[in-house]
C-alpha cells in the first residue's frame, strides 16, 4: 500500500527541475532564479515558490533534491544536512573537491546525503560488486562529435572532420571533473559507488556516425564481472532529452516514499 506523498522540495528550476515537478506535483517548494517565479507557480500553483535556501528550508520538508548546479550545491549542502534533511544532489561533479565531499559528509547525520545514479539509471550493480571487491571500473562514453563541441576538446580536434570513431579523451574520474566540470556527473557518481575518483578510470569517443551517447560501465571484481550500457536517446530540436537523470531522482523519491523498498 502506497502512502501518502511525502513533502520534499527541489533546488533549481532548470530542465530536470521542471521535469521532475511535472511529474511530482507534490512538491513543497522548489528555489529558482528571479524571473523564474511566474512560470513556477502556474506549473506549482501547490508550492512555496522561493529564491533563498531559507524560505525553502522553513517549509519543512523531508528531502530537498538539488538540481540546480555546482555551485548551488556548494552553497545549499551543508546547511539542508545539518538541518537533518535527506540531500539528493545531481550536480556530483561537486565532490570531485575532496574537501567539500568531507564537509557534506561530516554535516550529514541524520539527514543522509543520497547520490542518485543519473543517466545511467542505477548503479546497484556496480555497489554489489564492490562489496565482493572491486579490482577494476571504467566507464567509457560514446557520442556524436557534435555533443563535444561545448567543451575543451574543440581545441584539441577538428571534431567536424571526424570520420570514423575517434578516442579523443581518456583519464580518471578526477580528471574527468577537472576537464568537463559541466559533464562529469555521471562518472563521479561511479566514482562514488564503486573505486574512487582516483581509480576509476574514463574514455571519450567521438562517433561521427553515431546518433545516441551511449554510455558503458565495466568492472571487475572478486564476485563477478560486469558491463551495463545505457543508450540516450538524441536530443531534440528543443534541447530536452527525456533522459534517465530526471527518472533516477523520480525513482528515489518513490523508494523513499514506499513502505516496500525494491
Amino acid at each position: 500500500m502506497t502512502q501518502p506523498p511525502a513533502r520534499f522540495a527541489i533546488l533549481g528550476f532548470g530542465r530536470i527541475g521542471r521535469r521532475i515537478a511535472r511529474l511530482r506535483p507534490d512538491v513543497a517548494a522548489v528555489l529558482v532564479r528571479p524571473g523564474q517565479e511566474d512560470a513556477a507557480r502556474a506549473l506549482l500553483p501547490g508550492a512555496l515558490i522561493a529564491t533563498t535556501l531559507d524560505a525553502v528550508l522553513a517549509t519543512k520538508p523531508r528531502m530537498v533534491v538539488e538540481v540546480a548546479g555546482q555551485a548551488l550545491l556548494r552553497a545549499a549542502a551543508v546547511p539542508v544536512l545539518r538541518a537533518g534533511l535527506d540531500l539528493v544532489p545531481l550536480s556530483l561533479g561537486a565532490f570531485c573537491d575532496d574537501a567539500f565531499f568531507a564537509e557534506a559528509s561530516a554535516a550529514a547525520g541524520p539527514g543522509r546525503l543520497v547520490i542518485p545514479p543519473g543517466t545511467m539509471g542505477s548503479l546497484d550493480l556496480l555497489g554489489a560488486a564492490r562489496e565482493s571487491g572491486l579490482t577494476a571500473v571504467s566507464y567509457t562514453s560514446s557520442r556524436p562529435p557534435r555533443g563535444l563541441a561545448r567543451t575543451l576538446l574543440k581545441d584539441r580536434f577538428d571534431l567536424d572532420a571526424l570520420t570514423e570513431a575517434t578516442l579523443v579523451w581518456s583519464g580518471t574520474a578526477r580528471d574527468a571533473g577537472r576537464d568537463f566540470p559541466d559533464n562529469c556527473n555521471l562518472t563521479v557518481g561511479i566514482a562514488l559507488a564503486g573505486m574512487g575518483l582516483d581509480a576509476t578510470r574514463v574514455e571519450m569517443i567521438a562517433d561521427p556516425a553515431a546518433i545516441r551517447t551511449t554510455h558503458r560501465l565495466t568492472f571487475s571484481s572478486g564476485g563477478s564481472d560486469g558491463c551495463l550500457v545505457v543508450e540516450a536517446p538524441p536530443i531534440p530540436p528543443g534541447g530536452d532529452p527525456a533522459d534517465l537523470a530526471a527518472f533516477s531522482i523520480l525513482r528515489l523519491l518513490r523508494r523513499w516514499q514506499d513502505p516496500v523498498f525494491v
